[in-house]
């Protein structure tokens, strides 16, 4: 056990201090170079002197020029990186020119430069490491070039005398990189970015589907649909003084305003999430008096000493508690907690003095290690530890090796499984909403867990230390959801993704949604067609909408005698000038349809038929119907959207036609007698009870013998569900 520590420990302070296993391979004109796969390689990196990057202060200085090649014994070598640590805290280091061969720039490889004025990062750079350019504060222009796809955390942290910020198209990846930058006054994200936006000249950076602000300003105006404030996202803007934080914002995260000039805070009833030190550091925090501070609806943090034996009653109408709020505090030795309370932060009661404590069942987030070190805590058993709906922790790290997040849980707690190397399975249901909180990962370092199942259809929000084995873990994920999850931040980087055969598909309740675009459930036959009516439900009047259908593997889209993919319904949309629909690179259908004139109205019903063609090899079963990114548009162009934007419904596939017993292709008398037959209790070779089930409700009886036959004096050969139906326009367009 000793020597299993010391190498911990001897690891741990290797990555602390970046020792190198070797040392610099070779110096060519006063530049330190690495070899990248040995001498007889073909490419090397640039890199510090010695064996640490401590070790040598002030290697470079002046004006540097990096080669695009280097030869050394003979053989020269491309120069495709800057290595970690490379010129870090070199002071008097002023310019650096970087050649296009250049295609990664390392973590810390600038910091501290303090001298630097000048970097011209060419357009062949792709990532940005962290903490490149930390703390060079006399760097007054930086130009991102448009290949850079990845911003490291701290990239440009302190960098001072910046002023101008301009995200180019490529970036798909940008860490908590632009705090502590007090002159900057100008950020821009440009308009081809699918990720990142500055909406309404906003002078910020926003997550784009998720509506957060992750980086601002203090020429920042925070727009009106904006959810979230992330890390860091202001700290250290000394020049902001003032803020107007729009209702609609739920979260603020850990050290979103940290540092900043804010004298007055105001925040609207919304907030119900606020991060570790989100608003210290600054004059409003410095002039609150001790006790517990409040920040609208938020306990945010008691200050200064408090009494011992001290009980709290957090006052009605709170609705979170503050990361951080009471961390510490053993002299608390009982809280109660009001029922509006829905979350609370990582920390928020650590190493208190209860031994006792009711959690709400208003409380539907927990964050991390919320109760540790309390005598409450100390007293539960060890195994998984659930509140109310949230999978707090696994206590003791026991659990395992193979565990399932029970039905009906919403939230798993930051740092739940952490470091738990008796886990190699988990299943989460999809009740589950929130995978960990802020910054602490659910899973992280949980070595052996190597099998992932989640049965959400869309990809829940995560960060990069839920899952910190995905790279040698497989993801399964629900049929028809292998795209999603292959293109969602750190789920798509599972070592295998793979797709759990169909074994039944949960279908969206629409009853309680306002404005929304559905399918209604529909049956087919193997090898035959089925209609899919598509309809809208809209309490307000319509002027444009768009979604993209998911069809099942196999499944293909008939197109019209006009060869077109969707036949429009005048039950609704007659009033639409403009219909299109075209198949999108992942595979989905998108319809676009608007109207110039007057607007859909106010109602619930058919907008579109698509037929669609199912495969004779397709396996009986349920299969999903996903309707993915649905807007409706207003004429005064306020969107709807439903929450969340996936809605599903079921293509029910069958190896029979319905009413045909005998199997033959057709409904006829034959299956009328068999049927009546069947009732009578009279055995039949041949017989097919599910065909004869016409009803579904599990019995053949007078019900089927009735329907089936129905059928055959309305001249079907086949069950209405399984014939392709006329599309509203070709009634239409009958003979009278």
């Amino acid at each position: 056990m000793k020597r299993q520590k010391i190498t911990f420990l001897l690891t741990l302070l290797m990555s602390m201090v970046g020792i190198s296993t070797s040392a610099h391979d070779f110096e060519v004109d006063g530049i330190y170079y690495v070899y990248n796969d040995g001498a007889n390689g073909s490419s090397v990196s640039v890199s510090y002197k010695g064996n640490y990057y401590y070790q040598y202060y002030n290697v470079y200085s002046g004006s540097m020029t990096i080669p695009p090649s280097v030869t050394n014994n003979g053989r020269t070598y491309s120069v495709t990186s800057i290595c970690d640590y490379a010129f870090y805290n070199c002071s008097n280091l002023t310019k650096v020119t970087i050649p296009n061969s250049i295609t990664n720039i390392g973590n810390y490889t600038f910091q501290g430069c303090s001298g630097l004025t000048n970097v011209d990062i060419p357009n062949s750079v792709t990532s940005i490491g962290n903490s490149v350019f930390q703390s060079c504060s006399r760097l007054t222009i930086i130009t991102i070039p448009n290949s850079v796809t990845r911003i490291g955390d701290s990239a440009f942290q302190g960098c001072s005398g910046i002023t101008s910020v301009t995200i180019p198209n490529s970036v798909t990846s940008i860490g908590r990189a632009f705090s502590y930058m007090s002159k900057l006054e100008s950020i821009k994200v440009d308009p081809e970015n699918t990720v990142y936006d500055s909406r309404e000249n906003c002078n910020a950076i926003i997550e784009t589907k998720t509506n957060t602000l992750i980086a601002g300003c203090y020429k920042t105006a925070i727009p009106d649909d904006i959810k979230a404030i992330g890390f860091w996202a202001f700290q250290g803007q000394s020049k902001l003084t003032s803020i107007s934080i729009p209702y609609g914002v739920t979260t603020i995260n850990e050290l979103a305003f940290y540092g900043t000039g804010l004298s007055s805070i105001s925040l609207p009833n919304s907030v119900s999430e606020i991060g570790y030190k989100a608003f210290e550091s600054t004059p409003w925090y410095d002039n609150q008096p001790d006790g517990l501070i409040y920040v609208g609806k938020v306990a945010y943090k008691y200050k200064g000493t408090m009494p011992e034996n001290t009980s709290i009653t957090i006052k009605e109408g709170t609705l979170g508690i503050a990361g951080w709020a009471f961390n510490n505090f053993n002299n608390l030795v009982s809280v109660t907690l009001p029922n509006s309370v829905t979350n609370i932060g990582n920390y928020a009661f650590y190493r208190c003095g209860f031994s006792s404590i009711t959690i709400p069942q208003s409380v539907t987030m927990i964050g991390g290690c919320v109760f540790e070190g309390t005598p409450w805590y100390q007293s539960l058993p060890d195994g998984l530890v659930y509140l109310n709906n949230v999978l707090y922790c696994d206590k003791g790290l026991k659990s395992g090796p193979s565990v399932e997040v029970k039905d009906g849980t919403n939230c798993i707690s930051s740092w739940a499984f952490f470091g738990s190397k008796n886990l190699y399975s988990i299943v989460i249901p999809t009740s589950v909403n929130i995978i960990g909180t802020t910054g602490l990962g659910v899973f992280q370092d949980c070595t052996n867990l190597v099998n992932v199942t989640i049965n959400k259809q869309e990809p829940i929000f995560i960060d990069e230390w839920e899952f910190t084995n995905r790279s040698n873990a497989t993801l399964y994920v629900p049929y028809g959801c292998k795209a999603a999850y292959e293109a969602a931040p750190y789920w798509k980087e599972f070592k295998e993704i793979v797709e759990m055969e169909p074994t039944g598909v949960e279908v969206t309740d629409i009853s309680q949604m306002d404005n929304v675009i559905y399918i209604e459930p529909t049956e087919g036959r193997c090898g035959s067609q089925a209609t899919l009516s598509v309809k809208m439900k809209n309490n307000v009047p319509i002027q444009t909408i768009q979604f993209d259908l998911y069809l099942p593997d196999g499944v293909t889209i008939v197109p019209n005698e006009d060869d077109e993919l969707v036949t429009a319904s005048k039950e609704r949309i007659n009033r639409f000038n403009y219909f299109e629909s075209s198949m999108q690179s992942d595979g989905a259908l998108r319809l676009l349809a608007q109207a110039t004139s007057t607007n859909v109205p106010v109602g619930d019903g058919e907008i579109c038929q698509i037929v669609v063609n199912i495969p004779e090899s397709m396996e009986e079963g349920d299969y999903p119907l996903v309707i993915k990114g649905a807007l409706m548009v207003e004429n005064d162009n306020t969107s709807h959207s439903p929450d969340p934007n996936l809605v599903q419904t079921k293509l029910t596939v069958l190896n029979y036609v319905p009413g045909d017993a005998n199997n033959d292709g057709a409904v006829n008398a034959i299956d009328f007698n068999m049927i009546g037959n069947y009732i009578l209790g009279q055995s039949q070779s041949g017989f097919n009870v599910k065909a004869a089930d016409i009803s579904g409700d599990g019995d053949v009886n007078a019900i089927d013998f009735n329907m089936v036959g129905n059928m055959i004096l309305n001249g079907s050969t086949a069950s209405a569900r399984e014939r392709r139906k006329p599309t509203n326009m070709e009634k239409d367009n009958e003979p009278q």
